[in-house]
C-alpha cells in the first residue's frame, strides 16, 4: 500500500501563487469585459442622444481599460495571501489532497478545490474591494454623461441663439451699407459708418468659425477633461461654447450699438443730402467734422426735403453756426443736439434762428420713471422728449416717430397736459409691445385701439436689428381727445 503524503509547503506555495495570479487577472479582465460591454454602456447610456452615446462609450471604455493600472500595489499582497491559504488549508488537512495532487500540476478538479482557500486572502479581498469602488466610479461616469448631455444641449441651443441673431443682424447691416453707397451718402456719414464698418469686420472674425467646429472643440475639451472632477470638465466645455456665444453676444452689442438709429428710414430721410447743393453740402461735411455723428443722427430726423434744406441752409450762415456751437459745444450729445436742431428747423429766418439758439432754456417734461429722452422737441414753452428708451419695458422708439404730439396736444398747451399727454403715450406704446411680444413679435404689427384715459393710440411695433422698435404713434392727430383736453 501505498502511503499517503500531505502536499509539501513548498508545492503548496507553487500552485496557490500560480492560481492567486490567474484568479486575480481572471476577475479583473470578467470585470472589464462585463463594465465596458459596449452592448451594456449603450442601454445604461440610454437618455443619452444616439449620436452623443459613442463619444461617451469610448470615453468610459478608456477608463475601464486604464482602471486596473492601478492595481499593481496588490502584487505586494502575494505573499501573505498565499500563506492565509496554505495555512486554512492546514487546518482541514488539506481536504485530503495529496502531494501527488498539486505537484507536479494540478488537474481542474483539484483546482477548484484550491481556490476555495483563496476567497478569503487579502489580495483577493482587497481586489474585490477595488474593483466594486471601479463599478461605482463608472457608475458616476454614466450619470454624469446624462447631467453633462442635458446642460451642454441647452448651452448649444444658447449658443446657436447668439450667433443667429448675430447672422441677422450683419445681414441688416450689410444691406444698410450698400444703401448708403447705392444714396451716395457715403462722404457724409463716414463719422457713422466707420464704427459700423470696424464691427461688421469682427462679425465676421466671429462667424468665421462655423458652428461644427465649435462643436468638435468642445468634444475636444469634454475627452481631453474626461477624468477631472465634473466641474471642472464642464468649466473646459464651457470655456468653448459659452466662449463663442459670448463673443457672438459681445460682437452684436457692439455691432448694433454703432448701427444703432442707422435704419432705412433714417436713409430715406437723408436722401435728399445727396442732390443738395454744393454749398449745402459743404455745411453739412464741416457741421459732421465738428459734432461727428449726434449731427448726423439729428439730421436723419428731419421728416422732409424742404426741412434738411433749411437746417442745412442755416448751417452755411456763420453766424447761425456761431450761435449754434455757443448752444451746442463740440462734443455735444444726440439729446444736447437735438435741441438747437428743433430750433433750426422750426425757424426759417436766420436771424431769429441765432436769437433762439441763445435761449434753449425751457423746462423739461418730467417724464415716467424708466424712460431717457434720445431727442427733444419744443411744443409750448416745454421741452418734450421727440424719441426715447424705456428698458425695463424692453422698448424704444425710431427717431422720428413722435412727429405729431404738435399737432395732439392743442394750442400753447401747459407743462401739465404735455407731462399727462406724454405720460399716457408712453403707457401707449408699452401696451403695444406688450401685445406685440402676445401676436409672437412679428416682423411688424399694428395695434390700434389703445384706450388708457383719454386718448384711443394706434402704435406700430417693428423688428429693428433685433429689438423691438416703436415707429408709429397717434392718437388721431387733430382730431386726438388731448387736443380740446384741459391745460
Amino acid at each position: 500500500m501505498i502511503p499517503v503524503v500531505p502536499p509539501t509547503k513548498e508545492h503548496l506555495q507553487a500552485v496557490f501563487e500560480s492560481l492567486l495570479k490567474a484568479m486575480v487577472n481572471q476577475r479583473i479582465k470578467t470585470w472589464s469585459e462585463e463594465t465596458g460591454a459596449t452592448k451594456a454602456l449603450t442601454v445604461r447610456l440610454g437618455e443619452v442622444p444616439a449620436e452623443r452615446r459613442r463619444l461617451w462609450i469610448d470615453q468610459i471604455k478608456a477608463v475601464i481599460k486604464a482602471l486596473p493600472g492601478g492595481l499593481g500595489a496588490l502584487v505586494a499582497q502575494l505573499g501573505d495571501s498565499v500563506g492565509v491559504a496554505i495555512k486554512a488549508a492546514e487546518q482541514v488537512k488539506y481536504a485530503q489532497l495529496t502531494d501527488a495532487d498539486v505537484h507536479p500540476a494540478a488537474n481542474d478538479q483539484v483546482k477548484i478545490t484550491l481556490e476555495a482557500f483563496l476567497y478569503a486572502t487579502p489580495i483577493v479581498v482587497a481586489l474585490d474591494h477595488a474593483l466594486d469602488g471601479f463599478t461605482k466610479e463608472i457608475d458616476q461616469y454614466l450619470l454624469r454623461a446624462v447631467e453633462v448631455e442635458t446642460w451642454l444641449a441647452a448651452r448649444k441651443q444658447w449658443c446657436t441663439n447668439s450667433r443667429t441673431e448675430l447672422e441677422v443682424l450683419v445681414v441688416e447691416v450689410d444691406d444698410l451699407l450698400a444703401q448708403v453707397d447705392a444714396l451716395a451718402l457715403t462722404p457724409f456719414l463716414t463719422a457713422w459708418t466707420a464704427p459700423v464698418v470696424k464691427f461688421r469686420k469682427a462679425a465676421g472674425v466671429v462667424l468665421g468659425t462655423p458652428l461644427a467646429t465649435v462643436w468638435a472643440d468642445a468634444d475636444a475639451a469634454l475627452c481631453t477633461n474626461f477624468t477631472l472632477p465634473a466641474a471642472q470638465q464642464r468649466s473646459a466645455i464651457e470655456a468653448v461654447v459659452g466662449g463663442a456665444g459670448s463673443a457672438a453676444q459681445q460682437a452684436r452689442m457692439q455691432l448694433y450699438g454703432s448701427v444703432i438709429h442707422l435704419d432705412a428710414d433714417t436713409l430715406r430721410r437723408l436722401q435728399p443730402l445727396g442732390a443738395a447743393a454744393p454749398p449745402l453740402k459743404t455745411a453739412c461735411t464741416a457741421m459732421t467734422q465738428f459734432y461727428g455723428t449726434p449731427w448726423i443722427i439729428c439730421l436723419g430726423t428731419i421728416d422732409s426735403a424742404a426741412g434738411l434744406t433749411r437746417v442745412l441752409t442755416h448751417a452755411a450762415n456763420k453766424d447761425v453756426v456761431k450761435a449754434l456751437r455757443n448752444a451746442a459745444a463740440k462734443g455735444s450729445t444726440v439729446p444736447q443736439l437735438s435741441k438747437a436742431f428743433d430750433l433750426m428747423l422750426s425757424i426759417p429766418h436766420w436771424e431769429d434762428a441765432c436769437i433762439a439758439l441763445n435761449s434753449l432754456d425751457a423746462p423739461e417734461i418730467a417724464c415716467p420713471d424708466g424712460v431717457v429722452a434720445m431727442s427733444w422737441v419744443k411744443i409750448g414753452s416745454s421741452w418734450v422728449p421727440r424719441a426715447f428708451s424705456m428698458q425695463t419695458a424692453g422698448l424704444e422708439t425710431d427717431m422720428a416717430c413722435l412727429k405729431h404730439m404738435r399737432q395732439e396736444t392743442g394750442v400753447k398747451p401747459s407743462s401739465a397736459k404735455l407731462t399727462l399727454y406724454f405720460a399716457e403715450l408712453v403707457a401707449a406704446c408699452r401696451e403695444a409691445v406688450k401685445r406685440w411680444n402676445a401676436a409672437g413679435q412679428p416682423a411688424k404689427f399694428e395695434c390700434a385701439g389703445i384706450n388708457l384715459g383719454v386718448g384711443t393710440w394706434t402704435i406700430h411695433v417693428r423688428w429693428s436689428f433685433g429689438s423691438p422698435q416703436v415707429f408709429h404713434v397717434d392718437s388721431g392727430y387733430e382730431q386726438s381727445a388731448w387736443v380740446k383736453h384741459a391745460n
